[in-house]
């Protein structure tokens, strides 16, 4: 009896003891193998992933369920029995569509979605090193144009989401991280992002009421899932090197053009070439290849109850103009715990400290210029006296490049904090109430020392000093409730919620000469103190917001937005402002009359109309303020005082842009193509613009609401999946966009502004009625003279003079169309990545060229002036050169706009993923080496530096012009990427 009790024992507990099971995953409709395809025993952490082959084996009991996933697939369930053999077929989904869309106070499945988002999920990051966030909206978002208007690293990046539609009140779009609202996108690591949404139009951004009138950009960072700690290691190092360098003149040729400008003004020459055997090349001694290094560590994971993600990240980033730099260490801590069944809290965190080592550039050689100095600065010096002191131009007491280079401490450092806590409690089933509190804060310190030795300028001052720090805290608090019903077929969610926020900024500044020595910088050490002034301002912001979504039977959507703002900012008269929109959407995919065909998986019409606002101007616009310090005498002594600066204006108020949108939405071949369309008109009223007022008011101007903007545009975006096989998947990007914009009223037909202004030659850029932001003013060229060398300017008023009265519009900046082409190609264990991103009909003011090109001083020239008139009859387009140019044949004229129009390799990554089979012992889930290029290759007509440049940075309405800006750079990494 006992053995035969033991005997049954042994059986059963063989028949019931875990079994390795074997089996492949395939494509339900072509039987291809599914690489990559997780397996995971129900209940268990057992699990096991598809070879190359959509091979995979694992341990499970009889009667365990097998859980099968794979992206773009339906996840299945599979019971297990006795069979050792286990085969899957997956069918494909719409995971497309129901993939989790991030939305203003929420998020929404992508079918239900009736406004105009572009998604850039964490995974599309990873693919490609970045430095900021900006850069990962690069090429990857219809009507999204980023623009890297300069080479600096660590540089913030200018966005416009569907075209200019403020004048004055600033045009980047509003960043939302993790719900809370910032000052700017710095500080934020792209390695801890788990998604970025534009959205773009009024309908997806009125909920943000009056700071959405340029978009917003919501940015979620990542959180560990319910699993093992993953601990991901991620680092890459590489160098930076300028893209090219500009030919100017060598010693020997810059004589002779010196010499020639004198002579042909009635001197004469001025070097003798038997003196000068030097011949510097300045860009040379400018420009390095610079390395740069980022190291990312984090930790993630979590419980059913509770999820966490922690990181640590360090970049470094060396300038490739000498002694440039940029410096950022980052540290975040993501928390989400469930404390009870209906309560959960969380918090979101992260701090940030950045250096940055600055050189000047954006501006003339004279002027401390670092970049046109490399250009203008004669060769026949070199870089220091005997003494050890820099050289300066021979003919003119300026420094030479790389004393501006070298000579000058002048650093920034700034340290961010935002942090995010929260608390969600369901009141009754559906019924949500979430309340959270936040805080951003930041402190910068800048500092400037140029020592009374080394430079003729430091000596002049006896040694220079200025510190400036600037501080701002905002808090940020919010209470919402949602509530979910479903009646039948009918689903409604409602959103109501109130927000206050508040910020205090303040800002000290001193700057002092006279000091002794260079062992002391701080500003005690200056004996005279040239400055000192401090600064502080206050805004508050009160809100009322609310939503209601409605969904029929998965057909027919619309959804309803209203935003209450009351800002301190605007007069007491229109201090709230109101924000609705309302947009409906209707899946025709789902009707009953659509066939069922392979033509259409989906497909949908979208429809909205609604209101945002701006509210970046200053703190206190409205109100009539007055300047301090403005000193008087009364019986001999004199008293502080204070008088009247600005006119106050109650009536004040917001810009206001009023959106419309058309859109599609199309699907077929299995979700193996999803097409994009959006159509939409911008209407932007209310504008802030200075107006001319009586000299009776004591003012010469005032701001008031007067003017009018209009942006029209189209956008098409195409993701297709071109091959989907066991080895070797191809994956395409597309999206084109278009935008015209339209100045409709700024104050009256004769009403002008200018803007733009280059040293010595005036504005650059004209806004009037009728015409569009980003126009060029200046002269008409008919080219050279060949009897006098001097360029012909069109009379355009026929007076027989040139005057101010013959300039006219002479190109555009803003681009025809942009434009970005992604690729991702994997084949076995190789993934190849790159992105192009063009820009079509733009122009370039080059400015660089009037000081190389201009040959009316001591400057060096570019070797384009080689060609220049010198004897009557000569047939050239480059004029004499002419010391004092009593011609102007350097001024703002259609001579120096060029085509920027260019296409570029933005970034190619090549990756390859280790098989953990070679590395067993390791205990590593994932490991991964890859190179990376950046900014590899440009085609352009260009003849600048690099046709995306803009001296004057983000201005909204003085674009694309090239005046000594700190160049673009090109970039090879190498990286590794390991999970444990």
């Amino acid at each position: 009896m006992r053995l035969l009790f033991t005997t049954i024992s042994i059986l059963l507990t063989s028949v019931l003891s875990a079994q390795v099971i074997t089996g492949t995953v395939s494509d339900a409709k072509n039987g291809d193998a599914l690489i990559g395809a997780t397996l995971i025993v129900k209940g268990t952490q057992k699990g096991a992933s598809t070879d190359a082959t959509g091979k995979y084996s694992l341990e499970a009991k009889p009667g365990s369920i097998l859980i099968v996933r794979y992206t773009g697939y339906q996840t299945k369930e599979v019971l297990i029995g006795n069979v050792l053999k286990v085969d899957v077929q997956l069918s494909l989904s719409s995971e497309q569509l129901q993939e989790a869309v991030v939305v203003g106070y929420g998020s929404k499945s992508r079918k239900d979605i009736t406004g105009s988002i572009s998604s850039i999920s964490g995974k599309d990051l990873d693919k490609r090193p970045i430095t900021r966030i900006e850069n990962a909206l690069q090429g990857q978002a219809a009507g999204v144009q980023v623009m890297q208007y300069s080479g600096r690293p660590g540089n913030e990046l200018s966005i416009r989401v569907r075209g200019t539609t403020s004048l004055s009140a600033g045009n980047e779009p509003l960043y939302v991280l993790d719900g809370i609202p910032l000052l700017s996108a710095e500080g934020i690591n792209p390695s801890d992002i788990a998604s970025i949404e534009v959205l773009k139009d009024a309908s997806a951004s009125a909920i943000y009421g009056a700071r959405a009138a340029n978009g917003v950009v919501l940015i979620t960072t990542k959180l560990g899932t319910a699993n093992k700690p993953l601990i991901s290691v991620n680092y890459s190092y590489g160098s930076s090197s300028i893209t090219k360098t500009l030919p100017v003149l060598g010693t020997s040729e810059y004589i002779d053009l010196i010499n020639e400008e004198y002579i042909n003004a009635g001197g004469s020459a001025r070097l003798n070439q038997a003196d000068y055997t030097i011949n510097t090349n300045w860009q040379k001694e400018v420009y390095r290849k610079a390395p740069q290094s980022n190291f990312q560590l984090s930790l993630s994971g979590g419980t059913n109850k509770s999820r966490y993600y922690y990181s640590i990240n360090k970049q470094s980033q060396d300038g490739i103009v000498k002694n440039s730099g940029y410096d950022r260490t980052t540290a975040r801590i993501n928390m989400t715990n469930e404390v009870r069944q209906n309560l959960r809290v969380g918090t979101n965190i992260s701090v940030s400290n950045i250096n940055f080592k600055n050189v000047p550039d954006n501006s003339r050689v004279n002027q401390g210029g670092v970049i046109l100095g490399a250009l203008s600065t004669p060769p026949l010096i070199g870089i220091y006296n005997p003494n050890g002191t820099y050289t300066v131009n021979p003919l003119q007491a300026w420094e030479n490049p790389v004393a501006n280079i070298e000579a000058p401490i002048n650093t920034t450092n700034t340290k961010r904090f935002v942090g995010s806590f929260f608390a969600e409690y369901d009141i009754i089933k559906n019924l949500t109430f979430k309340s959270s509190f936040n805080v951003e804060a930041y402190a910068s310190k800048s500092d400037y020392f140029l020592d009374p030795f080394r430079t003729q300028y430091g000596r002049s001052l006896n040694g220079i000093g200025y510190t400036n720090t600037n501080n701002q805290l905002v808090w940020l608090s919010e209470n919402t409730l949602t509530y979910k019903k479903n009646f039948g077929k009918h689903d409604f969610n409602f959103l109501g919620g109130y927000t206050a926020q508040a910020s205090r900024y303040e800002s000290t500044g001193g700057n002092v000469n006279g000091y002794p020595n260079a062992a002391v910088s701080t500003l005690n050490a200056g004996s005279r103190k040239i400055d000192a002034s401090s600064s502080a301002s206050e805004w508050a912001l009160l809100s009322y917001l609310g939503r209601v979504s409605y969904k029929y039977q998965d057909k027919y959507l619309a959804e309803v937005n209203l935003r209450c703002d009351g800002s301190s900012r605007f007069g007491a008269e229109n201090r709230y402002g109101y924000f609705p929109s309302a947009s409906v959407g209707w899946r025709v995919s789902e009707e009953s009359f659509m066939p069922e065909t392979k033509w259409v998986d989906d497909l949908k019409l979208r429809l909205s109309l609604g209101t945002t606002g701006n509210q970046n101007i200053g703190d206190y616009s409205s109100f009539g303020l007055y300047f301090l310090g403005s000193s008087y005498t009364l019986n001999g002594t004199i008293y502080p005082g204070t008088r009247p600066s600005t006119i106050g204006n109650a009536n004040l108020k917001w810009e206001s842009t009023r959106q419309f949108d058309i859109g599609l939405d199309y699907s077929f071949l299995n979700y193996a193509i999803t097409i994009t369309t959006d159509y939409y008109i911008k209407h932007t009223n209310n504008l802030l613009v200075n107006v001319d007022l009586p000299r009776s008011t004591g003012f010469s101007s005032g701001i008031q609401n007067i003017g009018e903007i209009e942006n029209r545009g189209l956008e098409f975006a195409i993701k297709t999946k071109n091959i989907s096989k066991a080895n070797f998947t191809w994956i395409t990007n597309f999206n084109i966009s278009s935008n015209r914009n339209k100045i409709l009223a700024i104050g009256g037909a004769e009403k002008v502004i200018y803007a733009g202004d280059i040293p010595e030659r005036g504005y650059s850029v004209i806004l009037k009625e009728g015409g569009s932001i980003g126009q060029f003013y200046g002269f008409v060229s008919q080219g050279v003279d060949p009897l006098t060398g001097n360029i012909v300017f069109e009379d355009l008023n026929g007076d027989g003079q040139i005057t101010d009265a013959d300039r006219k519009v002479i190109g555009n900046a803003t681009p025809k169309f942009i434009a970005g082409l992604t690729n991702t190609l994997s084949y076995k264990n190789f993934d190849l990545d790159f992105l192009f991103q063009a820009c079509y009909g733009n122009q370039v003011l080059n400015a660089t060229r009037i000081e190389t090109e201009g040959m009316f001083d001591v400057k060096n020239a570019s070797t384009t002036t080689l060609k220049r008139w010198k004897t009557p009859g000569d047939i050239t387009d480059m004029p004499i050169a002419m010391f004092g140019d009593p011609n102007k044949n350097s001024r703002i004229s259609d001579r120096f706009i060029e085509d920027g129009s260019f296409l570029r390799l933005r970034n190619i990554t090549l990756s390859y993923h280790i098989p953990l089979k070679w590395i067993p012992r390791l205990k590593i889930s994932k490991f991964d080496v890859y190179v990376s290029g950046q900014n590899v290759l440009v085609w352009t007509k260009y003849s600048g530096y690099d046709p995306e440049v803009n001296r004057d940075g983000n201005s909204s309405i003085s674009q694309g012009i090239d005046y000594g800006t700190y160049p673009q750079y090109k970039t090879f990494i190498g990286g590794v990427k390991i999970d444990f």
